[in-house]
């Protein structure tokens, strides 16, 4: 099947640190094995995450926060331990719409349910650097038995993709409300260049008139002073036959 030849193997990590034995085979050193190898990849895990995250039991708020959580709210996992996320993320909604029912934190409702939770809306949260904007998601964890023992949380960062949406949502309310006013100013402009264009049309005429009269004057005058040319000629003529 060339399907399976593809399809992710779901038993990867599981056949990696628990082995192909069966459990009823394997002694007390085997399985401490195995569940050290567990609890390594789950702290590997949330350890690891870039994003801040964090683990809340049922009756004991938050017992575990990775080092992201920390640097991202200015919290030390000390001071977040044992608090409930409704009191750490404290803030008010960046949009209009609910998550829940109840207003709880995703991992406070993930608990109550059973079921995963991916928020709708955004929340800010102000820390000693500033406001901090994340969208929050849990994931229930519960043992074979269905026991709920908590829910693990992550709230990844957007408040540099929220900046840059306001920044472009400004941008477009600024060229909204001056649209009309540059349209306005550029038809004055349009209509005073037309205006210039006309003006300038109609002098350029009269100019034009005024070197034709001229033209005609300096020609007139040319034809007296040939005239007068021709006229002191004959005379002059006459004048040396009568001697």
């Amino acid at each position: 099947d060339a399907n399976a030849a593809i399809r992710p193997d779901r038993t990867y990590l599981r056949d990696r640190i628990e082995g192909s034995h069966p459990d009823e085979e394997k002694d007390s050193v085997e399985l401490r094995r195995e569940r050290d190898g567990w609890r390594r990849l789950f702290y590997q895990l949330l350890e690891g995450l870039p994003e801040p995250a964090f683990i809340q039991a049922p009756d004991d708020g938050i017992v575990e926060a990775n080092r992201a959580a920390e640097d991202v709210y200015d919290i030390s996992a000390d001071e977040i331990a044992g608090t409930e996320p409704e009191a750490v993320f404290e803030a008010e909604s960046t949009t209009s719409a609910e998550t829940t029912s109840n207003g709880n934190f995703p991992t406070t409702t993930a608990i109550e349910t059973g079921d995963s939770v991916q928020e709708d809306r955004l929340r800010s949260t102000s820390t000693a650097s500033g406001d901090v904007t994340h969208r929050s998601a849990a994931l229930p964890l519960s043992t074979p038995d269905g026991e709920r023992l908590g829910a693990v949380g992550v709230t990844p960062v957007v408040t540099d993709l929220v900046d840059s949406q306001e920044q472009v949502e400004k941008i477009r309310n600024r060229v909204t409300d001056e649209l009309p006013f540059l349209i306005d100013r550029l038809e004055e402009d349009f209509d005073e260049i037309i205006d210039h264009l006309t003006s300038t049309a109609e002098t350029t005429e009269e100019q034009r008139d005024r070197m034709e009269n001229v033209s005609s004057e300096i020609a007139d005058l040319s034809a007296s002073i040939q005239e007068v040319a021709a006229t002191a000629e004959e005379v002059a003529s006459e004048s040396q036959r009568t001697r």
